[in-house]
């Protein structure tokens, strides 16, 4: 019984860090693929010995259970209860070396750090990968009393789940199913039409620090749980409802990681 209990607790814990799931992860890195500038090409290439953003993209879900990265736990998420002041919390956040706006900051001066060593910069680049897209899933920036939706049961399909999980893997995988380079091909349309007007969306996208994503973030998940009950019967409708953000957040997710890198490469090589 022991160990069954052990067993439970380890798993409800491993939930409260993933974000997207292995498939988010790898379409924010494809999407952000999609739009590096040559030196940032250059870059990953060398830091990562030929491997690609993909290939490291969900390298730092494992890695926090070891006991060498544990301090990154708390990482990958911020949470913010619906009492508190977004901006005070996330104000403190960008200081606060526990939560996830700290750590993305934190990895892009290691990158752009003229006297970090070798590894200390892969490292980062490994970490920037996986937290850029942790923060754009909604979830990620839910409320602490339920720990990122991780305490909001509701029913996917007639299965118990809870809100957090469906978020991280269901509801990606409902919406389409695609590979991850299908989900970056289709979501990564570069122009839209908005009155009268052609719009580059990576342009669009591409903007703004990890405090405004996490805030954007944050009104999402509001809208999530005042939409979503507590043990809502999800199906059809309910994807069908959220799967445009999804697309959306996946694709801000690979363009502002593009963003990132491109800004990073063009401090280094000036």
């Amino acid at each position: 019984m022991r160990t069954i209990i052990a067993c439970i607790l380890a798993l409800t814990a491993c939930h409260d860090l993933y974000g997207w799931g292995q498939k988010g992860h790898d379409i924010t890195a494809a999407v952000a693929t999609l739009h590096l500038t040559r030196e940032s090409r250059e870059m990953v290439r060398n830091l990562f010995e030929g491997k690609s953003l993909v290939y490291w993209a969900n390298w730092l879900d494992n890695a926090s259970h070891s006991p060498h990265y544990e301090h990154t736990l708390s990482w990958h998420y911020v949470n913010i209860d619906a009492e508190e002041c977004v901006d005070s919390v996330l104000s403190v956040a960008v200081s606060d070396s526990t939560h996830i706006v700290w750590a993305i900051g934190r990895q892009v001066e290691v990158l752009r750090s003229e006297t970090a060593s070798r590894t200390e910069r892969q490292i980062a680049l490994r970490m920037l990968v996986h937290l850029v897209g942790d923060i754009h899933q909604p979830l990620h920036v839910g409320h602490r009393s339920d720990r990122g939706g991780n305490d909001w049961p509701v029913e996917f399909f007639g299965v118990a789940s809870n809100l957090h999980e469906v978020w991280d893997t269901g509801l990606v995988e409902r919406a389409h199913a695609w590979s991850y380079t299908e989900w970056a091909k289709e979501i990564d349309s570069p122009i839209i039409e908005e009155d009268g007007y052609r719009l580059d969306l990576y342009r669009v996208y591409a903007k703004g620090s990890p405090a405004d994503w996490a805030r954007e973030s944050h009104l999402i998940a509001c809208d999530i749980y005042a939409t979503t009950p507590q043990l809502s019967p999800l199906s059809y409708d309910w994807v069908a409802r959220w799967s445009p953000t999804v697309e959306q957040q996946l694709h801000k997710a690979g363009c502002r990681l593009a963003m990132l890198l491109n800004e990073i490469t063009m401090v280094v090589t000036e």
